[in-house]
C-alpha cells in the first residue's frame, strides 16, 4: 500500500514505473493518492499568488489559470489512475477530509463487495 500525493507531477513516468514494478513482484499493490480538496479545485475567483510549502516557489494565477491549473490537475489524476490500472494496480483517490482508516475501511469494504 502507498499513500502518497505523488507530487511532483511532472513524476508521472516515474510513478508508473512503480506501479509496474510492484506487480511484476506479485505485490497485490493499492495507491491511495491524497491530496486536499483546494488542490483539486481551488477556492479562488480572482487573482491570487501561491507558494509551494516544499520549495518556497511562488506563482501567481489569474482566472484563466485556474482553469488551466483544475484541467491539468484533472489530466495528471486520470493518467495516474489509467498507469496504475494498466498494471493490475488499485488507484485510490482520496481527499484529506476524508480520515484514512474511513478511506481505508471504505476501499477494503468495496474490494470484498460490500
Amino acid at each position: 500500500m502507498l499513500a502518497s500525493d505523488l507530487h511532483p507531477a511532472s513524476d508521472a513516468a516515474r510513478w508508473a514505473s512503480l506501479f509496474s514494478r510492484l506487480r511484476s513482484r506479485r505485490h497485490d499493490a493499492i495507491v491511495f493518492h491524497v491530496l486536499d480538496a483546494d488542490e483539486v479545485r481551488p477556492p479562488f475567483d480572482g487573482p491570487v499568488e501561491l507558494e509551494d510549502m516544499e520549495t518556497g516557489r511562488r506563482t501567481g494565477f489569474g482566472p484563466e489559470g485556474m482553469e488551466s491549473y483544475t484541467g491539468k490537475m484533472e489530466e495528471w489524476r486520470a493518467r495516474l489512475a489509467r498507469d496504475a490500472a494498466a498494471c493490475g494496480v488499485d488507484y485510490v483517490p482520496v481527499d484529506t477530509s476524508t480520515p484514512f482508516g474511513t478511506a481505508l475501511a471504505s476501499y477494503l469494504a468495496r474490494r470484498a463487495g460490500h
